[in-house]
């Protein structure tokens, strides 16, 4: 399929707070996920009307492209999963992967919680669930941060194998997130660095713990004069006239894509209504609706058919960056308003 297609799917939802969530709630979030390969674990980072969005070690599915991912309000009925992004060539690397909601016939699990002002230097109690060999199915594995050494964290124990792809939790917060095991002393990284390979990857991090976690704030300074620093930026009617960029787009067979994109939009009240265009021959029209900071809308392409749109909205309107799913096309975005 030679096209990609400037639609806007994204990570919707965002992350619900962790904060006082029982070890039952933290584990209905946790999941067991089995490649080709090898047995590991990931945790629920983000969730939409469609898809859930799952971290884990990229090591755990390298060369499986639709690993089975259990879920803990599901035991024993894997589903399907896809891989949206993964650093398969670095044994510490992240991925990925994405769960289809009309896979799971019970109640979705609240995504856990990215922690990122938390500072570990050595000391501190955590701990994680997963699966690690010999175990358990969901256990439960305390441990002491031991020392902070480069970018990673590295603990008092050992990590077995299955455990990879865990959250390292302090607080019912993800501090970090384990990526090696097997060892003398298990390795993590740590929640920042989760955070940057998610925001990366196109995923808006609206509720993560921390830093302003990726929400969009209002100017500092106002056309009043006045101080906005501390407030979010108000969005209603702030979107409107023609935002151009790139979209990178990877098709199901795994070819990738890159094409520069328009999008024309006006904005009335909380709803949205436009057009789009690219120069890989697609183009379509957008009806959608402002929520919060983000823009949520379904896209009528030429070429894709209805797509899935949502993006986050930057500071007064002046930018949108997500990314866009279609049943046969996935990809991220970054456009600014001409």
């Amino acid at each position: 399929m030679n096209r990609i297609i400037l639609t806007l799917a994204i990570f919707l939802g965002g992350l619900g707070s962790a904060a006082g969530q029982s070890v039952q709630q933290l584990k209905a979030a946790v999941v067991r996920v089995v490649s080709q390969n090898r047995t590991g674990t990931g945790f629920v980072v983000a969730r939409d009307a469609h898809s859930i969005y799952i971290v884990t070690a990229s090591h755990v599915v390298t060369g499986d492209r639709t690993p089975r991912v259990e879920f803990f309000s599901a035991r024993s009925r894997p589903v399907t999963a896809r891989i949206g992004k993964t650093e398969g060539d670095d044994a510490r690397g992240l991925a990925f992967l994405i769960v289809a909601t009309d896979a799971l016939d019970g109640e979705e699990p609240e995504p856990l919680r990215l922690a990122r002002d938390v500072e570990l230097n050595g000391g501190e109690e955590v701990m994680t669930i997963g699966f690690g060999r010999g175990q358990g199915d969901w256990a439960v594995v305390r441990a002491t941060v031991a020392s902070l050494e480069g970018r990673y964290l590295k603990l008092d124990r050992a990590m077995q194998e299955g455990n990879s792809g865990g959250p390292l939790l302090q607080d019912s917060q993800v501090v970090g997130m384990i990526v090696q095991d097997d060892l003398e002393s298990g390795v993590a990284t740590p929640a920042e660095t989760v955070f940057q390979a998610l925001r990366g990857w196109g995923v808006p991090m609206a509720g993560v713990a921390g830093r302003g976690a990726g929400t969009v704030r209002a100017d500092p300074l106002d056309k009043s004069g006045e101080d906005n620093s501390g407030r979010e930026s108000a969005v209603e009617g702030a979107l409107g006239g023609i935002y151009i960029g790139q979209s990178f787009g990877q098709a199901l067979n795994g070819q990738q894509y890159v094409c520069n994109a328009a999008l024309n939009l006006s904005q009335t009240g909380a709803m949205v209504s436009g057009a789009f265009e690219n120069n890989c021959g697609d183009r379509g029209s957008v009806v959608g609706e402002v929520r919060g900071t983000q823009l949520i809308a379904r896209i009528s392409s030429v070429l894709s058919g209805n797509c899935n749109l949502a993006a986050e909205i930057g500071a007064m309107g002046q930018s949108l960056a997500g990314r866009f799913e279609c049943p046969s096309l996935a990809g991220t975005f970054t456009l600014q308003r001409r």
